[in-house]
């Protein structure tokens, strides 16, 4: 599946890495960082999700959140790519509440 979990000693180190780390790539492939959140039925739910259609082929994950984190907290944003790294034209963007997906669909 390609993830891992990474525990820092400090928040702030944590911070840090979000800050400087995510949406770069490794091996070509750009990188999501986000918070672990505990609880299972938070992580798995669809409420707040949305598909995003039409995409450009050239658009990226960084830009995908860029766009949409005016509307509210994002918990993780996805552009699909295929076997050969390239966009498929689609992506999610999963926001921490419901109401900022709503206010994104306005």
């Amino acid at each position: 599946l390609g993830y891992a979990y990474i525990n820092y000693e400090t928040e702030e180190d944590a911070e840090k890495a979000l800050k400087r780390l995510n949406y770069t790539t490794i091996r070509k492939r750009p990188i999501r960082l986000m918070w672990r959140d505990p609880n299972p039925a938070i992580r798995t739910s669809n409420d707040g999700n949305l598909f995003i259609k039409n995409l450009s082929k050239t658009i990226t994950v960084h830009d995908l959140a860029v766009t949409f984190e005016q509307f509210g907290e994002i918990r993780s944003c996805k552009v699909v790519l295929d076997y050969k790294n390239e966009s498929k034209g689609y992506g999610f963007v999963h926001f921490k509440n419901r109401d900022a997906a709503e206010n994104a669909i306005e």
